[in-house]
């Protein structure tokens, strides 16, 4: 704990980037448990939180493009996979995502109204 001994050393911004970043990835784990769990709007939202604490999490992205494409928002996952990627273009679960939602978002746009 970095403040529990302010006498001893320094507080640094990389502890707290480390802090941060820890939480980020227990919220990326918990939006997966909640996806797995068939609780996708619980996934969105916890995805996003990981993602307000962590913006270069392509974890995170990936989970708001699954459970954004689950839900039908199409145009949602395909911008959430393609951020997942730009940060790791070799992320193959949201070069997936991305495929899907693009074939999906593809068919809601030519389907006749």
């Amino acid at each position: 704990d970095i403040m529990s001994a302010p006498g001893v050393g320094p507080v640094l911004a990389r502890h707290f980037e480390l802090m941060l970043g820890a939480r980020a990835q227990m919220l990326v784990n918990r939006s997966l448990g909640f996806y797995n769990e068939h609780r996708y709007a619980e996934c969105l939202d916890t995805a996003k939180q990981a993602i307000a604490l962590k913006p270069d999490s392509a974890a995170a992205y990936n989970n708001v493009a699954a459970a954004s494409a689950v839900l039908g928002r199409w145009q949602d996952a395909v911008d959430a996979a393609t951020e997942a990627l730009r940060i790791d273009p070799a992320f193959t679960t949201a070069r997936n995502n991305l495929a899907w939602a693009q074939g999906e978002l593809a068919k809601a746009r030519s389907a006749p109204r």
